[in-house]
């Protein structure tokens, strides 16, 4: 048997609907296929987390997964380019596809030079659309909400929109169209598209998301959506049709664009010649572009033609023109082989009991086999009763007891049905809210063996239809911040694994592992098919690992963001609890240590204010009466330096303004750490030359410090002195407070200089 290939494909949010089918599609083609394959669902590149809401500030860790596919070394790499960089330019698109470049690519909804792709054909889905609006429902004024003009997709459906205008004679001005978000965050673009065009009387959408945006503006402003201004989508997205009115739209099958991204990289795998760029795209009619639609109430018009075109119109008529591509050929096939039975043993003859035990058969099979959505079965009851019409307007009159008989039996089996899938979801609803308790208690149910608790963890992923994971943990939590650069050469430990309703931890001995073994490890079977998700194990700033998840089924993807949140969470509080445990047998081991150490501060080896303070006391009993130079100090810009490059960066900028202090005062002098970025320091006058020699030591040991330290920011802090004579503990005191003074007036003038600076060059 030859090796399967193992096809990684990384797309955006996995519940965004693009994605979610791209997924689903890639799934069937792996299994067609027999390829094993890993989903790894990120977010959005460079959008502007720290503005939006709080529960989405952290959603950059998801990006980290684009790191973990390029060092998997798996065989092939689908990038959902388009959707994941859907706000950059092809500049950065090349950047992201670059890092990935180790592994073969296709790029998915995006064309960048040097790289194989796969798109939609946007041209033809728009040009059907424009000209439906032009010649079939006469419209003059076509506005169109174009997204993101950097984006392929949004670029070339914005194009195809001007030459249909074109080519239709329709005069095309600026004010016709607009950019914005490709999300429901448009809202203030559509009303501004609308307030700029009074005489708009249909608008085209770079997608159905956009569209949406529209349904409750034009109804706060009166219009009638279909009839005063008709709109249009694009992708036919699953709730396209669920509007009201529902939504017309360009149909672009992320399925089947799943299903072909993985296709292609087969054929590549195996030498196949396969130049086929383009996904088809098709304009569907909804009643958001005419109230007369076909696929809305026209049911007259659904039973007319032969056979195959009344077999399409009771497709569309059900379905809404929305019936998934991995069911259309099943369902349309049943479809021709009853409306050609029917025909030819109800219309063409007298019907005798065989033609009515057969008719009754075939519907009892294709209904049990197929369950459908409970917001069909109307409009398949509506079916049956056009159907049972065009029987009755047809057959001969000796049938017509055969056409009651038969329709009252189909209208009975779906309404049996509808109720029965009524019992099994809820039935369903309540055992996955079930199982999900359980998950959700046991992940976080802990033993003293904190190694055997990441096992444990696992005890009931089995409950969420997971049939095996496997849990690879970082060595030490990696920090990460976004736009920052994310830590390499990590240390990576093969924590545990499940299989089913069994887990067992990983022997000592076989724990560290690297990257790509991570993919390849000899507890995954080779001798069947899998398809994993990774799913990335973060808190906060911080990144912990990664779960490698089989499910058993499509339907984990709403469970995903779940399982991240819960064994991130488990992971953090055993790493926490065992950090504590670490610290307590310290504490035990060490605690006579530990209180000789209790006045040095622990970051930079120098007093902390208590040991400041104690030191000073011990130095003023024993030199009464002499002169001494008190400093204070602090960081400048410490702030700026944790925000922007984090806390590590922080605390290696106060252990160097220690050293330097350390360094100019000398040997004779005493230094403390105040608290946070703040130290003192002070000194017999007679052992030093003077507070300009200080300063002196003080600026060549920060000149040094920059010049080799290698560091994007500038170290620096500012120092205020005092010369006094100290009697007491109180008067030591008095001193360090007016030193703090003299330092605030030092950082005010400095300011100050520093503001006029700035206003002399402006000038």
């Amino acid at each position: 048997m030859n090796e399967r290939y193992n096809i990684g494909i990384l797309v955006a949010n996995i519940m965004d609907s693009f994605s979610n089918r791209v997924s689903k599609g890639a799934i069937a083609a792996a299994e067609a296929f027999d390829a094993n394959l890993f989903i790894f669902p990120m977010k959005y590149l460079d959008v502007d987390y720290g503005n939006t809401m709080l529960d989405m500030k952290f959603e950059y860790q998801y990006n980290i997964l684009m790191d973990y596919a390029a060092k998997a070394k798996l065989d092939h790499l689908i990038v959902c380019t388009g959707t994941i960089a859907y706000i950059c330019d092809d500049v950065r698109k090349k950047e992201v596809l670059d890092h990935l470049s180790g592994t073969p690519l296709l790029n998915v909804a995006s064309n960048i030079d040097g790289y194989d792709y796969l798109i939609y054909d946007n041209k033809a889905g728009v040009t059907q659309a424009v000209d439906y609006l032009i010649k079939k429902q006469n419209r003059k004024h076509i506005c169109m909400m174009i997204g993101k003009l950097i984006n392929l997709e949004c670029r070339e459906r914005y194009e195809a929109y001007r030459a249909a205008l074109d080519a239709n004679g329709i005069e095309f001005n600026n004010n016709m169209i607009i950019e914005s978000d490709i999300s429901e965050f448009c809202v203030s673009e559509a009303e501004e598209l609308l307030d700029r065009n009074p005489d708009c009387d249909a608008v085209i959408c770079a997608n159905d998301e956009m569209a949406s945006v529209f349904y409750p503006i034009l109804q706060k402003r009166g219009k009638s959506i279909g009839r005063d201004i008709m709109l249009v989508g694009f992708d036919d997205s699953p709730f396209a049709v669920k509007m009201d009115p529902p939504l017309a739209s360009v149909k672009a099958d992320a399925y089947a664009m799943g299903y072909r991204a993985v296709e292609k990289a087969v054929n590549a795998l195996s030498g196949k010649n396969d130049t086929d760029h383009y996904c088809k795209t098709g304009f569907i009619p909804r009643a958001s572009c005419s109230s007369e639609s076909l696929y809305l109430s026209n049911m007259n018009n659904v039973f007319s033609g032969d056979d195959t075109a009344i077999a399409e119109n009771i497709i569309n008529y059900i379905y809404q023109s929305n019936i998934p591509a991995e069911t259309y050929e099943q369902v349309k096939q049943f479809c021709l082989k009853m409306v050609a039975e029917l025909r030819s043993r109800i219309i063409n003859r007298t019907a005798d009991a065989d033609d009515l035990k057969y008719l009754s058969d075939k519907t009892e099979e294709f209904l049990s086999r197929n369950r459908y959505g409970v917001e069909l079965v109307p409009r398949m009851i509506e079916t049956v009763d056009g159907c049972h019409k065009w029987l009755m307007r047809n057959a001969p009159a000796e049938n017509v007891s055969v056409i009651n008989r038969i329709f009252k039996y189909a209208v009975i089996k779906i309404s049996n049905g509808m109720i029965n899938d009524f019992k099994k979801l809820e039935d369903s609803q309540k055992e996955h809210t079930h199982l999900s308790n359980l998950f959700t208690r046991d992940t976080l149910m802990f033993n003293e063996n904190m190694a055997m608790s990441y096992a444990r963890m696992m005890n009931k992923f089995y409950c969420l239809d997971i049939k095996s994971s496997y849990l690879f943990l970082i060595d030490e939590p990696a920090e990460y911040h976004n736009n920052g650069e994310f830590p390499k050469n990590l240390k990576w430990k093969f924590m545990s694994y499940q299989y089913g309703m069994n887990f067992s931890m990983v022997p000592a001995n076989e724990r560290d592992v690297s990257s790509e073994y991570m993919y390849r490890n000899k507890y995954i079977s080779d001798s069947e098919r899998h398809t994993f998700i990774i799913a990335d194990l973060y808190s906060r700033e911080y990144q912990y690992g990664l779960l490698l998840c089989e499910p058993t089924s499509d339907k984990f993807f709403a469970d995903l963001e779940l399982v991240v949140y819960q064994v991130s969470a488990a992971v953090k509080l055993i790493n926490l609890i065992s950090e504590q445990d670490r610290i307590n047998e310290k504490l035990h081991m060490k605690n006579i240590a530990l209180e000789n150490l209790s006045e040095i501060d622990e970051m930079t080896g120098i007093y902390n204010r208590r040991g400041f303070y104690r030191a000073a006391e011990a130095f003023i009993e024993s030199n009464k009466g002499k002169d001494i130079i008190v400093c204070y100090a602090d960081m400048d810009n410490l702030k700026l330096v944790n925000d922007g490059y984090g806390h590590s960066e922080g605390d290696f900028s106060i252990k160097s303004l220690a050293l330097c202090l350390k360094e100019a005062f000398g040997e004779n002098g005493i230094v403390g750490r105040m608290g946070g970025d703040e130290f003192a320091a002070f000194i017999l006058s007679e052992k030093t030359e003077g507070i300009e020699s200080i300063i002196g030591k003080k600026r060549r040991y920060i000149e040094h410090l920059n010049r080799t330290a290698n560091k994007p920011y500038h170290i620096d802090m500012s120092m205020g002195f005092c010369e006094c004579v100290c009697e007491n503990s109180y008067d030591f005191k008095e001193a360090v407070d007016k030193a703090d003074g003299k330092l605030y007036d030092n950082k005010t003038e400095r300011k100050r200089r520093n503001k006029n600076k700035v206003s002399e060059t402006d000038h």
